[in-house]
């Protein structure tokens, strides 16, 4: 009977081998032989033939149930084929190894998925913040050169100016002048004065003078500018103030123009009304901020309006000097407002939604009594 060995095991003194032959298995018996020779017996899987005499099995009632190899030498198992190399148990490891390769590969793919991700969000905030610092290094530099240019213009208009208010205030005197003269030097002196109050305006871009510093509780400063600005009865104030609020370190002079005009933008894009929040906190600007602040304590102040928003196209130039979309103003408020708050070591800030809102931020340095007095 020529099979395949499938397993070998020792009964007592009896060697006794399972054998698959076809869809049968047979057991293969005999007592003791691997005593008798010095040559190994076949390994599970290996192809034999054997040459024995078959013994019946019965059962209880003398009825025949099987049969079994009865062998009594070596020579009557003969190899025909060792056994394969791949068998059960080995494909059983290969597989189970291969699997553990997967599992290893799939979450080390996954990690190295889950790092370039983040990676890649680092990077393209990082891009962002050196985009928006470079957009304010380029705001910086191309808005000192307009205001070097402007004051020097407005030094020069605002002497002209006091030149003509001069002299029509000394032709104002004479007696020989008719009603109708009279009202047109007046109305000369009124643009006259319009004009220097728009040179002043310049100037205080441009320069405006150092800023004479002190502490100054801008939460109070705040709320008297809002409580004496006249708005709609449509407009709602929303407050919220941190607690402890720290003086920021100030010209209270200069800063009161600077909220003025925010106001004042806040207020023009809500002409039906609206709902504008401020709100007051104090913020820490570590040594790797990303942003044109030096390192130190600041108060930021935030406001939110409900207005008509400003497009795209327009957002980074709303600080250049005559730069309005509106034929009611003249478009120097905001340039003022980055002028004074980069004089106090300030910063500014502006975005906005169309037909959502506009958030504005400014920073300004905490009084620290110690370095400030």
């Amino acid at each position: 009977m020529e099979g395949t060995v499938l397993e070998r095991f020792r009964s007592g003194a009896e060697v006794r081998m399972a054998l698959q032959h076809g869809r049968f298995i047979i057991e293969v018996r005999w007592e003791s032989l691997s005593r008798q020779s010095g040559e190994p017996l076949p390994e599970a899987g290996s192809r034999v033939r054997v040459t024995g005499v078959h013994d019946v099995d019965y059962n209880d009632r003398a009825e025949a149930v099987g049969f079994h190899l009865l062998i009594g030498q070596r020579d009557q198992i003969e190899l025909l084929a060792p056994p394969r190399w791949w068998t059960r148990e080995r494909v059983l490891v290969a597989g189970g190894l291969l699997l553990g390769c997967v599992v290893v590969a799939l979450f080390w793919v996954g990690q190295l998925r889950r790092r370039v991700t983040v990676q890649t969000r680092e990077i393209n905030e990082q891009m962002q913040r050196t985009s928006k610092l470079t957009e304010d290094l380029q705001r910086a530099s191309r808005l000192e050169s307009l205001g070097t240019l402007a004051g020097g213009i407005a030094h020069d208009f605002n002497n002209l100016l006091t030149v003509m208010m001069g002299n029509a205030s000394l032709v104002a005197t004479e007696d020989t002048l008719s009603a109708e003269t009279r009202d047109r030097l007046d109305d000369t002196r009124k643009a006259a004065m319009r004009a220097r109050d728009l040179t002043h305006r310049l100037i205080t871009f441009a320069k405006g003078g150092a800023p004479v510093r002190a502490a100054v509780d801008v939460e109070a400063l705040l709320r008297d500018e809002v409580e004496r600005f006249v708005v709609g009865p449509n407009t709602v104030w929303e407050w919220r103030v941190s607690a402890a609020l720290p003086e920021v370190y100030a010209d209270h002079r200069q800063i009161r123009p600077v909220v003025q005009n925010m106001l004042l933008n806040a207020v023009q894009a809500m002409p039906r009304g609206g709902l504008l929040r401020m709100e007051l906190t104090a913020e820490t600007v570590s040594e790797d901020g990303d942003t044109l602040l030096s390192p130190g304590n600041y108060v930021r102040w935030e406001w939110r309006d409900s207005g008509e928003g400003i497009v795209a196209k327009n957002l980074g130039r709303v600080f250049d000097p005559y730069f309005t979309t509106r034929t009611d103003t003249h478009g120097l408020g905001l340039a003022v407002v980055y002028s004074i708050v980069r004089r106090h070591r300030g910063r500014v800030s502006i975005e906005s939604t169309p037909m959502v809102g506009t958030e504005a931020r400014i920073w300004l340095p905490v009084f620290d009594p110690t370095r400030d007095v």
